[in-house]
């Protein structure tokens, strides 16, 4: 690309169907429950992707716009979020993460570390936790190495402490 670009997504989180006054899961079928739901991204001039039951939305600018690609997505949030509830769904502030990707010169144009909601306030990530996948704002991949060599490590100590239970076959 030829001009600067920062890209924000932000993750809706989990999405809960409501029965009644509780709360509840609905993953099977949910997907064409909520089809219409890219019609509310697409109207906003923003992309979306849905995996179960978490929704992205994503957004593309040169870093100097920021400010407005900020109002663009919080506007979308807004209308995503009036959707859910006509439709009887509930978003889940708790799980929404925000990061900005693009080259550290990049990210370090975008002075505003929030996003201001009526209902929450959320601050910008430097990591977020994608399907498994930990990504930074350079997209390094060194946060979920570091990540999967601790865990590896572990399950490795883990089978130490079993070891002597296991009967060695000639």
């Amino acid at each position: 690309m030829s001009c600067p670009v920062v890209h924000s997504g932000y993750c809706i989180g989990d999405v809960y169907r409501q029965s009644g006054s509780a709360a509840a899961w609905r993953s099977p079928g949910l997907s064409l429950y909520t089809a219409e739901l890219f019609d509310v991204i697409a109207e906003c001039s923003l992309t979306g992707h849905t995996y179960a039951d978490d929704t992205q939305v994503y957004i593309s600018t040169p870093a100097t716009d920021h400010v407005d690609a900020m109002d663009r997505l919080a506007a979308c949030i807004e209308r995503i979020r009036d959707w859910m509830a006509n439709n009887h769904l509930k978003l889940n502030e708790e799980k929404t993460q925000i990061i900005w990707l693009g080259t550290h010169q990049q990210v370090n144009k975008v002075m505003t570390r929030a996003l201001t909601l009526p209902n929450a306030t959320v601050e910008f990530s430097a990591t977020v936790k994608d399907h498994g996948v930990v990504l930074d704002s350079q997209l390094t991949m060194a946060d979920h190495i570091a990540a999967l060599s601790r865990s590896c490590f572990f399950h490795i100590r883990q089978l130490r402490s079993i070891r002597q239970s296991l009967h060695q076959t000639q």
